[in-house]
């Protein structure tokens, strides 16, 4: 697991870039003007999704049309519809996103307890986080290969238990069919379900947190394994609730 410090939550080694000159700054997979207008097609309908909400509910039927995860709740013992008790944030669902990427808010290095990070949110050092007045605030991914991570959440878990993870991130290629990848560690990659067949913009999947000892993970998100899909993509947040 990656331990560094956290500056607002968001890593993006911009400074590091600038300082090392033009030549050692990272391959772009699109030139600027082809993203700007991918960028700029991107749909009334579906920047509305990406600033919508989802409920455990919600993410529990997302993953009941994929009927080997339905299975797997059933044997773990998650009943169709969830009744979070009292107050408690992680049962109610947790957001970070681009402009508040740390619960909790302000957190230190010390403190926080969920971490947004990425180093392939820019394509200049002029332009590395979205502006407050864009509906959503979207951040604008883009990396070269399937093997560059698009981003990546720092989790340490209240305690061990069954997690439901929800990024609404959604794909720029034109009638783009493909799927991120979301690798755990130890256990590879995890399979999401997206909340419609194809072009989805919502994607959830299961994270089992079973070592008392060690409750930090690293939540990774990588483009599409065919290297086609989601090298460029717009993340709107990431919301993780407990279910058990």
């Amino acid at each position: 697991m990656r331990s560094l410090p956290i500056i607002c939550g968001v890593l993006l080694c911009v400074h590091g870039a600038m300082a090392a000159g033009e030549n050692s700054m990272p391959r772009i997979g699109v030139s600027a003007s082809a993203l700007r207008n991918m960028r700029a097609s991107l749909s009334g309908p579906a920047r509305k999704s990406l600033a919508g909400t989802i409920t455990q509910t919600q993410q529990l039927k997302i993953l009941r049309t994929d009927p080997s995860i339905a299975a797997r709740l059933q044997q773990l013992g998650v009943g169709v519809e969830t009744h979070p008790m009292g107050n408690d944030p992680w049962q109610s669902g947790i957001t970070v996103a681009p402009l508040t990427p740390l619960f909790p808010a302000n957190a230190t290095y010390d403190s926080f307890r969920l971490s947004l990070q990425t180093r392939a949110a820019w394509l200049s050092p002029f332009s590395p986080l979205p502006s407050s007045s864009q509906n959503p605030p979207l951040l604008w991914l883009n990396v070269a290969s399937n093997s560059d991570p698009l981003f990546w959440v720092e989790a340490k878990w209240p305690s061990t238990g069954v997690y439901l993870v929800t990024c609404f991130m959604k794909d720029l290629w034109p009638n783009s069919v493909a799927k991120p990848r979301f690798f755990k560690s130890g256990a590879g990659m995890q399979t999401a379900v997206s909340n419609v067949d194809s072009g989805g913009d919502r994607w959830t999947f299961v994270w089992e947190a079973n070592n008392p000892q060690d409750l930090e993970d690293e939540v990774s998100v990588y483009p599409s394994e065919s290297g086609f899909g989601f090298t460029c993509c717009c993340l709107s947040k990431v919301v993780i609730s407990k279910i058990l």
